[in-house]
């Protein structure tokens, strides 16, 4: 795979298609600088490269499901292919420095003493809590530290603390999450226990092999949204969310589910991710913000602060609470009484 990634005023190809350990970085030339820095970031996620990678996830899915392997043995093999791979970007990543800082107005003047304790490194099997039946480890947790890539066991620990804030909260659409496992096997899945249709909105974690995206279904506006910090395209998602939801219905209501009326889109107005390694938070945060019916206000520059943010409201096993849930709730009731 051939990135192109921006490192001040030149722009750098690396190969992280081999085996090798060499690192080695070829300088090309200096490209004006009118170009945006979001195009060239762009090229780390070329379409028909991203569609490569995403068939060969595709065929070493099925095969593992013709063999007989169980989920349990099916995610550790995944796991060890995109650490593998995870090490070698974030490798790279380092040695160009392209992470954005922390802007001012996100700096605290010192870390809690628990972020603090949580982000040191060793004993890396350490559990630091089990809540949800998932056990998140200081390894789990260090995927917060930028530049790294979040792993599935803190998205769906987070994505938990989600659903777990609807349900405490009754001035809060109610929201039901799916597993970051859930999408790669959509099609053989099976039904939910759960029925779905009594809650307001479903938050569905979208791994691309190398990429995260989140996807939402919002019963009562009647819209499945995919949103990409890349602001990619992925119909194909949303086609497939919406043909679930059909499945579903018919499967617990016992009739047909009308949505011909129902909107797919792939917002573009939305927070755009301006380096290599921070779309898990920005998934996680698109979800988190979406949950609540809040605007998606926040930038790049608020990626540090939100992962630090993530990683006390994991180890604490609650989220904070924003003053805007309590900041006209009332026209948020109405809404939702629509």
């Amino acid at each position: 795979m051939n990135m192109e990634i921006c490192a001040g005023t030149v722009e750098v190809h690396i190969d992280v298609s081999t085996e090798s350990e060499s690192d080695s970085i070829e300088i090309v030339d200096e490209f004006p600088r009118t170009r945006r820095r979001t195009d060239i970031l762009k090229d780390l996620y070329d379409g028909k490269w991203m569609e490569a990678k995403q068939g060969e996830f595709s065929n070493i899915d099925l095969k593992a499901k013709s063999a007989g392997v169980e989920d349990g043995e099916l995610q550790s093999m995944r796991k060890d292919q995109m650490n593998v791979l995870h090490e070698k970007v974030e490798r790279r990543l380092k040695q160009l420095d392209i992470i954005c800082a922390m802007p001012e107005k996100h700096r605290p003047a010192k870390l809690s003493d628990d972020i603090e304790a949580a982000l040191i490194p060793y004993p890396k099997s350490e559990v630091l809590i089990h809540k949800f039946n998932i056990k998140i480890t200081r390894r789990d947790i260090a995927t917060l530290n930028s530049p790294n890539w979040l792993n599935d066991e803190v998205i769906n620990f987070y994505m938990n603390l989600i659903m777990d804030r609807s349900m405490k909260n009754k001035r809060l659409p109610r929201v039901y999450v799916f597993s970051t496992f859930f999408y790669p096997k959509l099609y053989q899945s099976g039904h939910k226990s759960v029925d779905i249709f009594t809650y307001d909105i479903l938050l569905i974690p979208i791994h691309l092999d190398v990429h995260w995206c989140m996807a939402t279904v919002d019963f009562r506006k009647r819209c499945i949204s995919y949103y990409d910090s890349m602001l990619g395209d992925n119909p194909e998602c949303l086609k497939l969310i919406l043909e679930y939801l059909e499945a579903e219905h018919l499967d617990k209501k016992k009739t047909p589910y009308k949505t011909a009326a129902w909107k797919l889109e792939c917002p573009k107005n939305i927070p755009e991710q301006m380096n290599g390694s921070d779309c898990g938070v920005f998934s996680c945060t698109f979800a988190e913000f979406k949950s609540r019916l809040s605007p998606l206000d926040f930038t790049q520059e608020d990626m540090p602060y939100f992962r630090q943010r993530m990683v006390y409201e994991i180890i604490k096993g609650e989220l904070l609470e924003e003053e805007s849930m309590v900041e006209g709730i009332e026209e948020k009731r109405e809404y939702w009484r629509r």
